[in-house]
């Protein structure tokens, strides 16, 4: 049970959030009279707007709402993410520059053609929403799964995108892919298209993006990730923003490309 006061009303509440456990709401108004259960309006910010478009828990059954809303939310927040990466990598940028002209150990730093330098910058603020979004996406994948499968058969053992074997190999998603062409019943007569869809996104950027993924919750990095960089060619006073050369991924895709 919790309580939250305000200047003249109490308000309770109590149960759990939508895991489809009981959520009940008290309001107590100054005369003591009680109201129980009031009708929940929602007011959403922009990304869950936009995710909405495609996920809108009202336009699915009732059973399979509380995983469109986990959707529509792992959505939004791909998309924030993703809207992230460009502009924090441009503060990055001036603050690596910023640093980098003023810092006392690069007085009388003369460029040595023969001993070439660059400066790496080292900063999370990219980071945080290149991560973000590796993260989101594998999120969404899960939860994804389990709704394409509850909506064809409702008590699917189906609980993420996990990998599975596919023609001899192990590929993301495997298992549904699986389940669709083998386990689904005869009434659902896309399941075969469906199956295949999935399987040309696998290939084409979900494989990847997964096992970047994991990379950064097994070892903390991408390899070979490029980060912020700018080569000495000059006195660090003199270095300007085009120098900079801004993180590309492993195979030289840059990153707000990549994300987007």
């Amino acid at each position: 049970m919790s309580y939250a006061r305000g200047s003249s009303r109490l308000w309770r509440w109590e149960g759990k959030t939508r895991s489809g456990s009981l959520f009940r709401w008290e309001i107590f108004p100054p005369c003591g009279c009680r109201v129980k259960t009031p009708i929940p309006i929602f007011l959403i910010g922009p990304e869950n707007w936009e995710a909405s478009h495609v996920l809108n828990p009202n336009a699915f059954p009732v059973p399979v709402r509380n995983l469109v809303f986990s959707c529509m939310d792992c959505l939004s927040m791909f998309i924030f993410s993703v809207n992230q990466v460009e502009p924090n990598m441009e503060r990055d940028r001036k603050q690596f520059l910023s640093k980098l002209r003023k810092n006392k150990a690069f007085y009388g730093f003369t460029p040595d053609p023969d001993k070439p330098c660059v400066v790496v910058y080292h900063n999370a603020k990219f980071l945080v929403a290149l991560h973000l979004v590796l993260y989101s996406v594998k999120s969404f994948l899960d939860i994804y799964a389990q709704l394409v499968s509850k909506l064809i058969v409702s008590n699917s053992t189906i609980f993420g995108f996990n990998k599975g074997t596919v023609d001899g190999k192990q590929i993301e998603g495997g298992r549904l892919i699986t389940w669709l062409t083998k386990s689904t019943p005869d009434t659902y007569a896309n399941a075969s298209t469906l199956a295949h869809v999935i399987r040309e996104h696998v290939f084409s950027w979900i494989k990847e993006a997964v096992n970047r993924r994991d990379k950064l919750i097994h070892h903390g990095e991408i390899p070979n990730l490029c980060p912020i960089m700018v080569p000495l060619y000059c006195e660090p006073h003199r270095v300007k923003a085009n120098y900079v050369i801004l993180p590309q991924m492993p195979n030289g895709v840059d990153v707000v490309t990549y994300c987007r």
